[in-house]
């Protein structure tokens, strides 16, 4: 029988998920700044030319469309999605997972929030983007929070859930983020590279939080909460 895998205490865990997040933003403060001195020549490189190549794909139909998906990235989408999760893992007494969820979705948010307070990045100006969009362009709030929701989600399933599920989710946040494309509102180097920092801050927090996945029927709503009901 395989010995239990000795899971680190809260005090460590959240000193851990403290410096982590610390490391996250000043990378996130430091590629913005970056970008913004290098913005010229990744515009003429990468971002002008695959802008266009989005704008030539408009239609009326597909706007309206591109509309309602990036919806589904704002504030109040994601904070629904967020409370309500939180509430279903206190009803099933998943203390880990919960801790997991606030961790990952609120270090993003916060992360994401200061950046856009500081860094400043102007806003693509190819032509009149189809929705209304202040503050800075780097980095993108929607991409961020649909992406973190969508990867702790993905985290919380079960094995046999997860590509079932877990595809749904991935392409509902990727087409968030190309939907602020299409609107006009990003650049694609803002979206890509939030969406790499928040990666790296989803894996982080589940190593710190040592999160062991499992297929038990009991895990229907996440991963074992072994640490939380010992």
């Amino acid at each position: 029988m395989t010995p239990p895998i000795p899971q680190p205490d809260v005090t460590t865990q959240w000193r851990l998920l403290g410096l982590g997040w610390l490391g996250h933003l000043a990378a996130m403060l430091l590629v913005g700044w970056f970008q913004q001195d290098y913005r010229d020549l990744a515009g003429t490189l990468f971002n002008t030319p695959l802008m266009w190549l989005v704008h030539s794909l408009h239609t009326p139909i597909a706007d309206r469309w591109m509309v309602a998906i990036s919806a589904l990235g704002k504030g109040n989408a994601i904070a629904t999605v967020f409370v309500m999760t939180l509430l279903l893992l206190w009803l099933c007494k998943r203390r880990q997972a919960m801790r997991l969820v606030a961790a990952a979705m609120l270090g993003a948010a916060i992360m994401a929030g200061i950046a856009k307070l500081v860094i400043h990045s102007a806003r693509p100006q190819l032509w009149q983007a189809l929705e209304q969009a202040g503050g800075s362009s780097f980095p993108s709030s929607h991409a961020s929070g649909s992406l973190s929701l969508a990867l702790t989600l993905l985290l919380l399933l079960p094995d046999r859930w997860r590509t079932a599920l877990g595809v749904p989710l991935l392409a509902a946040a990727v087409l968030v983020g190309i939907s602020r494309v299409y609107l006009g509102v990003h650049a694609p180097t803002d979206i890509l590279l939030t969406w790499c920092l928040v990666l790296s801050w989803i894996l982080w927090v589940q190593h710190c939080l040592a999160i062991q996945r499992h297929n038990s029927p009991s895990a229907a709503i996440g991963p074992a909460d072994t640490a939380a009901r010992a």
